[in-house]
């Protein structure tokens, strides 16, 4: 039932079915044991202010609130709203968090391991605020709405960036970087390349925004959409195409070489080649 409770345990064999409504609170351990869940239109609170962990199973809206730290374990799956708290810090490392809903689901600001979607309902990222990916981020084949997020690879280690439209993406990790090698990486705000090493064999790179730099970097193709400038920030060039589709391209004295072809040329500026 929708109670608050200190310690939650489930043993035996049976099944169990999640209150259809109103909020389980869990202040101390949730044990889920190896029972099958129903979850549907429920609410679990972590709501301790000491540590907590966060079991792999199956939720509806999962929520943490009080001040105490929280460590996600295995694949949790949200199904509704994952609201993760102002005040709690998160270990993620290993963990998968899976936003597998039916419906539209808000992909919180927040630092995970992995992060996947499944189910079919669309998926809007955060309007702000940063989504840190330590892990591998899988996107599924759902529809996604970005204005104003970060999406920041945090891993030393390498990592792929998916084919999606973003608004700004980030590497603070420092990793080693592969773009993904079919589709287009739409990029509305801004690319924070971070000192890795960047593959891009069969990418497309999309600058898609008004007003923006693009970072020096060896790119496959090279795609400007949009309106306003596209200025480049230093020595680039794509292997293979280049598409000037929108608005104006100054090159900022730096020098643009291009192997494939060069289509949609737009008003240029500036003294390089």
């Amino acid at each position: 039932p929708a109670f608050n409770y200190n310690n939650l345990t489930s043993s035996s064999s049976g099944p169990r079915v999640l209150a259809s409504s109103g909020t389980i609170g869990i202040a101390g351990v949730f044990t889920p044991g190896s029972n099958s869940y129903t979850i549907s239109g429920s609410t679990i609170e972590f709501n301790g202010s000491s540590s907590q962990t966060i079991p792999a199973i199956n939720y509806n809206n999962l929520t943490s609130s009080s001040s105490g730290p929280r460590t996600l374990s295995g694949t949790i799956g949200i199904a509704g709203t994952f609201t993760p708290g102002g005040s709690n810090s998160y270990t993620v490392s290993g963990s998968t968090v899976d936003f597998n809903g039916s419906s539209s689901q808000t992909v919180a600001a927040q630092n995970y391991g992995n992060l996947t979607s499944s189910g079919s309902g669309a998926r809007v990222l955060a309007s702000s605020g940063t989504i840190g990916i330590a892990g591998t981020f899988t996107t599924g084949s759902n529809s996604y709405t970005t204005t104003g997020s970060t999406v920041d690879f945090t891993s030393s280690s390498s990592q792929t960036i998916p084919a999606l439209s973003y608004n700004n993406v980030s590497n603070s990790g420092n990793g080693n970087r592969t773009i993904a090698s079919s589709g287009t990486v739409g990029i509305g705000g801004t690319f924070s390349i971070g000192s890795g090493t960047y593959t891009t064999t069969g990418s497309t790179v999309n600058f898609s925004g008004s007003t923006q730099s693009i970072p020096a970097l060896a790119y496959n193709n090279l795609t400007t959409s949009g309106s306003g400038t596209k200025t480049l920030s230093g020595t680039t060039s794509a292997s293979g195409n280049l598409s000037l589709s929108a608005g104006s391209f100054a090159d900022g004295g730096n020098t643009l070489t291009v192997n494939g072809n060069i289509t949609n040329a737009v008003a240029h500026s500036g003294t390089g080649k």
